[in-house]
């Protein structure tokens, strides 16, 4: 099922590259509305703080030229906020989710849930990357990194594949 909705999405991705910038911008608008929305009921932290109100008028709208005025999460606040910031319901599409763990440049661990959704996004990225640098297709991509026990992947982990074997 993933590698269907990979497809999918990088076919997306091939046609919304070549969309002017205002469609782009009002393509991305109407995903980050839906993300926007699902946060602010759904995300104790989100909701609970109050942090994305200012962008949402009396009527429920949202006034995009506040965008400024949402604080940015740092690592540290997402760090002492990973409870907080996991979402109370997500909607079924987005299942199932999967623990990580990613250092970033810091080094410091920070724990993570990917959905499928951003596995899905990554892989189709990763092919358009490819493409872009005219790397032709590839069949496997490792990974290499460090994995703590309790956040490592059922045995046999997940294969990543890419255009030409998606």
């Amino acid at each position: 099922m993933e590698k269907k909705l990979t497809q999918g999405f990088y076919a997306t991705l091939q046609k919304t590259q070549l969309l002017s910038r205002q469609a782009i911008e009002d393509y991305q608008r109407k995903l980050l509305e839906k993300l926007l929305r699902h946060a602010r009921a759904q995300v104790p932290y989100y909701r609970d703080s109050g942090l994305l109100d200012v962008l949402f008028s009396a009527d429920g709208k949202i006034d995009w030229s506040r965008w400024h005025l949402v604080p940015l999460l740092t690592r540290g606040a997402a760090r002492d906020n990973e409870d907080r910031l996991r979402a109370e319901k997500l909607p079924r599409e987005m299942l199932p989710l999967e623990n990580d763990l990613t250092s970033g440049s810091t080094g410091t661990p920070l724990k993570v849930a990917r959905t499928m959704l951003s596995r899905v996004a990554s892989r189709a990225l990763l092919g358009r990357a490819v493409n872009w640098h005219d790397q032709g297709p590839i069949g496997r991509v490792a990974v290499s990194k460090y994995v703590k026990p309790e956040f490592a992947p059922a045995a046999g982990g997940n294969t990543i594949t890419l255009p030409g074997h998606l």
